[in-house]
Order: structure tokens, then C-alpha cells, then sequence
């Protein structure tokens, strides 16, 4: 029985290892997803503004990914694939700034 709750905990460890190294790979690839799509406009002297990501939050950057908020977009984002577009997801939600917290609150 300990063998068994040792190799369940190891196995546990290893998935959340790899899943984590996978999560590292997604972003990366999204990196070059943004330098091959975004910073051809979005660059010092480019057509549009510099995108800072911390300037907008987790949720913002969902919402102009998946869907595709901006008509000024639209056609950028329909070239890329929805494996990029995931991986430009998690670049651009690496940096972003985290979500203001929701009050929840209960009427009494």
C-alpha cells in the first residue's frame, strides 16, 4: 500500500512538472505568433501604438483573442491558427496584469 501511495504522489509530481514545462513552451511559441503577427504595426515608428501588455489585464486579453474584439484585427487574427492563437494567448497573458479581485458579497 505505501508503494502505491508513493508511486501515485510521484506520478502526480511528474504530470505537474510536464504540464508546466508545456505551459513554458506555449508561450514561447506565442512569442514568435506576436513577432510575426503583432509587432509589425505595434513597433517605435510602426502604424499603430507600442502594445504594452501590462497595460491591460488577463481578462482584456482574452476577450481581444478569442473574440476578436477589435475590427481594426480582425484580419490578422483570422490568419492565425487556433494552436497560435492559444499560444499568443499565453504569451500575452504571461505579461499582463492580473484581474482586479470581485467583491462577492451576500444580501442579509
Amino acid at each position: 500500500m505505501k508503494r502505491m501511495t508513493i508511486l501515485a504522489v510521484i506520478s502526480l509530481l511528474l504530470l505537474c512538472f510536464s504540464s508546466q514545462a508545456m505551459a513554458f513552451g506555449k508561450w514561447k511559441a506565442g512569442k514568435k505568433v506576436f513577432k510575426q503577427n503583432c509587432v509589425t504595426c505595434h513597433k517605435r515608428g510602426g502604424t499603430a501604438p507600442k502594445i504594452k501588455m501590462p497595460d491591460y489585464t488577463q481578462t482584456e486579453w482574452i476577450k481581444f483573442v478569442r473574440d476578436n474584439t477589435s475590427p481594426r484585427h480582425e484580419s490578422t487574427l483570422e490568419k492565425i491558427t487556433p494552436d497560435s492563437r492559444q499560444d499568443l494567448m499565453q504569451y500575452l497573458l504571461k505579461y499582463a496584469k492580473p484581474d482586479p479581485p470581485t467583491i462577492l458579497s451576500c444580501a442579509g
